[in-house]
């Protein structure tokens, strides 16, 4: 087997490593503009992101089917597609090791991006809560704490303003 079909898969990989890392970067963009209340640039790293996701989409189908015509060309089994680290296992020595650092830098990146992505939900989540509440608040729909009529003149629920979340580990 010609290191030449290995550098070319290696190529694709390395490349859709690339895009994991851009798209990690844009999550990190995006909760900086959530935490600083900079909608402009949360609209532009919105926009970013979605094409970035929207090429790492793209790319799985060639990369499944490098994997694919490699793993044939091996006498590999076609069902289950190897992973990297079965690559590994058989590639040459001057591919194996970078196959098993894609291997691991694509898992830690898909698990990081999974953590920050459900982060930003929940600074989403708190930002429409608080955006809800201000505007109840200032329609006169609940009074301030401690306020026993609206000013609509009508009595209070109990209850009122819903306590402020200060923690923002998810």
């Amino acid at each position: 087997m010609m290191n030449t079909e290995w550098d070319g898969l290696l190529a694709l990989i390395q490349e859709h490593v690339s895009r994991y890392e851009n798209l990690s970067r844009l999550l990190q963009e995006e909760q900086a503009a959530l935490i600083h209340h900079d909608l402009e640039r949360l609209h532009e790293t919105a926009f970013r992101k979605q094409a970035e996701a929207e090429a790492i989409q793209a790319q799985v189908p060639v990369l499944a089917e490098a994997i694919d015509q490699l793993a044939s060309r091996l006498a590999l089994p076609a069902e289950p597609r190897p992973t990297l680290i079965e690559l590994a296992r058989i590639a040459p020595t001057s591919c194996a090791p970078l196959l098993r650092r894609f291997s691991l830098a694509l898992s830690q990146l898909k698990q990081g991006i999974l953590r920050d992505s459900r982060t930003n939900q929940a600074f989403v989540r708190e930002a429409l809560d608080t955006v809800t509440e201000s505007i109840a608040f200032l329609s006169g729909a609940i009074s301030p704490p401690g306020a026993t009529y609206l000013a609509s003149g009508h009595q209070a629920a109990a209850g009122g303003l819903k306590p402020v979340r200060l923690n923002r580990e998810v």
